[in-house]
């Protein structure tokens, strides 16, 4: 999406956990987010909310710690169990912020690699999604767009892959952007059924964490 979301759309997120428990692959522009996600600084002073077992850990995903990378292999296969997802299915991966050739070795395209491992549903896709333009890091203060997050990537052939059904691994969302622009470039690139699905997504834009476990976010 554009611009955060806010508590006003609890009602949205609510009934879009009840269609997740009905193991509905989220469509359109949704996200299906596994957990809220505490970020470590809030407003710039430490977030007492912060779980090193739980938020500590996504962290170490993203630095592509092996122990984290497991746990969250596990926590990726536990939510794709819920949805209703053919045989193949196609597994992307959002790609880094740095411009690079391949996202091979990143932590999502680990994880991809693992769960086409442990269920011959899922065929790794990983590299077509690639990033050509390093934007800034969020974390960082970096201001992203859709636009801007769309220009940076770039997308391989899918119209001759004879899957129809794509899912993109994401760690977290946060404003939806990047998903956003993914989701746009895969349709103009021939992609017929497109999901998302996350770690988790921050808690911040939010301003409550009432149910925010398992739920979709709209991500326009």
């Amino acid at each position: 999406m554009v611009s955060p979301l806010h508590s006003a759309n609890a009602s949205k997120v609510e009934r879009g956990a009840t269609a997740c428990s009905r193991n509905r692959l989220p469509r359109g522009s949704s996200a299906y987010c596994l957990r809220p996600y505490h970020p470590y600084r809030l407003d710039g002073v430490p977030n007492p909310a912060f779980d090193p077992s739980v938020d500590g850990r996504l962290l170490d995903f993203k630095n592509g710690d092996d122990e984290a990378v497991m746990s969250e292999i596990a926590v990726f296969k536990q939510g794709l169990e819920r949805l209703r997802l053919p045989r193949p299915t196609l597994l992307l991966v959002v790609p880094a912020h740095t411009a690079r050739d391949s996202n091979e070795g990143d932590p999502l395209a680990r994880a991809a690699h693992g769960l086409a491992a442990l269920d011959r549903r899922f065929i790794p896709a990983v590299d077509m999604l690639i990033r050509v333009t390093t934007i800034p890091r969020r974390a960082t203060g970096g201001e992203r767009t859709t636009e801007s997050s769309r220009a940076s990537m770039r997308v391989q052939e899918v119209r001759n892959s004879g899957v129809d059904t794509i899912v993109l691994l994401e760690d977290t969302v946060t404003t939806g952007t990047t998903i956003a622009a993914a989701r746009q470039l895969l349709r103009q690139a021939g992609a017929r059924r497109i999901g998302v699905v996350a770690l988790a997504r921050t808690v911040k834009y939010y301003g409550s964490t009432a149910g925010y476990h398992e739920s979709t976010v709209r991500t326009r």
